[in-house]
């Protein structure tokens, strides 16, 4: 394996704010689209139809401070994105309204029950949640950028004293990323492709084989360190 790159010099970390929004929302529909991602690959979802799905998201985060972007100075461009927001925070209303994502809300769903069933007690302010969104543009990829996101939410949770994070992953390579030991998350739950059914068809059965080779969808957890001392 080679050993990953410096990050450029033009690329900057920011917090999102909410005139970074529609450059951030452009980053996720296009990272998505062109990506080795299971519900792309299983509904051919389009940089608009990712974008319209994460828009609601990141506008609210936009008026908050716990999410961050990598920033290219010189091409005014967002290359990488991590939404976070409190685990209790609610669904925005338009969420329901995308009928082409039913199925991805279902599958979502069911894992955050099978969650919940294992965390009867989350109150605000106790667990922080990276968004399924987080993302880096492929020509950007191997240079650092997601595991410099990765510090710097790690930081904001230690800073608002969160005791614990959370995170979806649907691919091998976003489980490898997350269990690694500099990030150190754990798997929580999951929700197999190959047994999941949305209205009583296996919708991701076909996920679980061939050139996909995706196997679940599941939650990662790991503690926080908090910058809180008694």
């Amino acid at each position: 394996m080679q050993p990953a790159k410096q990050l450029a010099k033009h690329i900057v970390f920011r917090t999102l704010t909410p005139s970074l929004v529609p450059k951030t929302v452009e980053c996720i529909g296009y990272s998505f689209a062109s990506s080795n991602d299971p519900f792309t690959a299983a509904f051919k979802y389009t940089p608009i139809q990712w974008g319209m799905i994460s828009n609601m998201f990141v506008r609210r985060a936009g008026e908050k401070d716990l999410s961050v972007v990598a920033y290219n100075e010189q091409e005014d461009r967002v290359e990488g994105v991590m939404i976070n927001e409190d685990w209790k925070e609610k669904q925005p209303d338009f969420y329901r309204q995308l009928d082409d994502w039913r199925p991805v809300r279902a599958i979502f769903n069911e894992l955050h029950t099978r969650f919940k069933a294992h965390n009867s007690r989350i109150d605000y302010g106790r667990i922080l949640h990276p968004l399924y969104f987080t993302c880096v543009r492929p020509e950007y990829r191997g240079q650092g950028l997601l595991n410099e996101l990765w510090e710097r939410t790690l930081e904001t949770a230690r800073a608002r004293n969160y005791e614990a994070i959370v995170a979806e992953g649907s691919t091998p390579a976003a489980e490898a990323i997350l269990t690694t030991t500099r990030i150190g998350f754990k798997e929580a739950v999951a929700v197999p492709f190959s047994e999941f059914l949305y209205e009583g068809e296996p919708v991701y059965r076909h996920l679980t084989s061939g050139q996909h080779g995706f196997k679940k969808l599941a939650m990662y957890q790991r503690d926080v360190n908090s910058n809180l001392y008694i």
